[in-house]
């Protein structure tokens, strides 16, 4: 939970390291440390935001998965239900587009992941995969890629399954907003 803490060549050769096919730790772990949501009242109304993971399945055994690690400027929702997860003011969930502070919140916020999915993608598909994760960004966090983010996704294949273009897309969007929701419930950021 210390966002002074700055990994160093020797932590990312030991992750490397560490490296499995045992499912991802998500919340205030890794790059989630000490990522914050919610703050457009300034960082003493931030809640904890995080690692947030999703893996769809699709037809055909078509995968795609969302590894992202939220740490915004917005508030986040839950996409699927509308409820607000991640805002709060004197116990009181408080939706920071509504905050007449929004304009002095300040930097030092960003979201960053992947969308990956084991289809079969051209270059351009893959960077059309990766839009649409910002897609699946503003579907849950509120307000995103503002001045005052930093939000960058990439987006890229295993080229394993052919498969049509477009549920791939769709399904990428889903899983970005869903990583995100999942960031914030592992992290403890929920009201």
């Amino acid at each position: 939970g210390d966002p002074k803490v700055c990994p160093g060549r020797a932590e990312g050769y030991a992750a490397c390291q560490a490296a499995s096919d045992a499912p991802v730790a998500q919340g205030l772990v890794g790059a989630g440390t000490g990522a914050t949501i919610a703050k457009a009242f300034g960082q003493e109304y931030a809640r904890p935001g995080g690692v947030g993971s999703c893996c769809l399945s699709l037809a055909g055994g078509v995968l795609v998965a969302a590894l992202v690690v939220v740490n915004a400027l917005g508030d986040v929702y839950d996409p699927e239900t509308g409820s607000l997860l991640g805002a709060v003011l004197d116990g009181q969930p408080t939706p920071c587009l509504t905050s007449p502070a929004l304009g002095q919140a300040g930097f030092g916020n960003t979201t960053i992941g992947v969308v990956a999915t084991n289809a079969k993608l051209t270059r351009e598909e893959a960077n059309k995969l990766a839009s649409m994760g910002h897609d699946g960004l503003a579907m849950a966090i509120r307000p995103v890629h503002t001045s005052m983010d930093g939000d960058t996704l990439f987006g890229l294949a295993t080229g394993q399954v052919e498969t049509p273009f477009l549920p791939v897309l769709v399904a990428g969007a889903r899983a970005a907003a869903l990583a995100v929701v999942q960031a914030v419930r592992h992290g403890g950021g929920t009201v």
